[in-house]
């Protein structure tokens, strides 16, 4: 990324990097996600990702997996192997 900058300076024991972003820029990111926000980088694919503070973290992640489970056999295989946990 080409506006970031190696700091001499570490947080917690570890070298850190900022990014300037254009105080317009952060007043959009605000107005249409609020004041809380994850700013999360992918370092491999050069990708800055802003998204939401969710409220809760378990509704945000809930059904992540469904097609997961539907692909690995569905509900049914699942509830056979909680039953087999009962025994």
């Amino acid at each position: 990324m080409g506006n970031t900058r190696k700091i001499s300076n570490d947080y917690m024991g570890k070298p850190y990097k900022t990014i300037k972003v254009a105080e317009d820029l952060v007043e959009i990111i605000k107005k249409k996600l609020g004041n809380e926000v994850i700013w999360d980088c992918d370092e491999d694919a050069g990708v800055l990702f802003i998204i939401k503070k969710p409220v809760s973290y378990t509704d945000a992640l809930a059904g992540l997996g469904s097609n997961m489970w539907e692909s690995a056999g569905g509900v049914k295989d699942l509830e056979q192997e909680r039953n087999s946990w009962q025994d």
